[in-house]
């Protein structure tokens, strides 16, 4: 198997090749999902396929989940497998009356995923919004967002890192 082969296949996800997560993300996304079982609020629909596994996870712990980009990009597969309680918003959640919507989504516990392209300003407009019992997990972690972009309002919002395993780009944090 050639190199490239062996990269496709790492990031796959129901075996279809337009995800940006890798495997070692899904453990880090596993451990978090496991600890808290809450109804999740994805910014970055990006194909949609990562969202539909957010989807599942979603809908086996009888939660909703809400998921926003500025552009559709979701692949026909995973439109036709959109399951029913998933919402996908098609805004820019840091402009205008989505923002309103996502503080409305956010007066509950939640699990808010950052996955968009404007990580930090996502992460500093909505982590301070999060109720008690709430989580926030951050793609990319390192590469498009890091310790300098978070600390202030990990350290404001009082939010405590949540165990994610090592070696993923995904980093979390809870509202105790």
């Amino acid at each position: 198997m050639s190199n490239t082969a062996e990269i496709a296949m790492t990031r796959s996800l129901f075996g279809v090749y337009e995800v940006q997560i890798s495997p070692l993300d899904l453990l880090a996304i596993e451990s978090v999902l496991r600890q808290h079982r809450l109804p999740i609020v994805e910014l970055g629909t990006g194909y949609g396929v990562t969202s539909l596994y957010l989807g599942m996870a979603a809908r086996l712990a009888q939660k909703q989940m809400w998921t926003f980009d500025c552009v559709d990009r979701r692949i026909e597969p995973v439109k036709k497998a959109w399951l029913p309680n998933m919402t996908f918003t098609q805004a820019d959640v840091l402009a205008g009356a989505p923002v309103a919507e996502v503080k409305v989504l956010l007066s509950q516990p939640v699990l808010l995923f950052c996955d968009d392209g404007q990580k930090p300003a996502e992460f500093r407009a909505y982590a301070p919004c999060l109720l008690p019992g709430s989580v926030v997990m951050v793609h990319d972690w390192t590469r498009e967002i890091g310790p300098g972009d978070v600390d202030a309002t990990v350290r404001e919002c009082e939010l405590e890192p949540v165990e994610r395993g090592n070696h993923s780009l995904i980093a979390a944090w809870r509202k105790p």
